[in-house]
């Protein structure tokens, strides 16, 4: 039995790549194969932007502004968009 859909996967992977460990390519490479993905919001209504950003991956929060540009707006559950993540 799955604990996950495959689709929950992809954002697991995808926050843990972009939050942990920074690897641009193999972002990019995901987001050509689900842009949605850059939308996607988790528990804490944190999206991968948000993880990016707090992580000071310049690149990749270029690489998901530009997939999804209204992800730059919504609040995290403390309030917090990306833009007060970064400062």
């Amino acid at each position: 039995m799955l604990l996950f859909s495959i689709d929950s996967w992809w954002v697991v992977l995808l926050r843990h790549i972009t939050s942990m460990l920074g690897h641009l390519d193999f972002v990019q490479e995901i987001l050509n194969r689900k842009p949605e993905l850059a939308g996607e919001l988790d528990a804490r209504k944190s999206s991968s932007l948000h993880l990016a950003t707090a992580r000071g991956y310049l690149e990749i929060v270029k690489i998901l502004a530009s997939v999804n540009p209204e992800m730059c707006f919504p609040r995290d559950c403390d309030g917090r968009n990306p833009l007060h993540i970064s400062i």
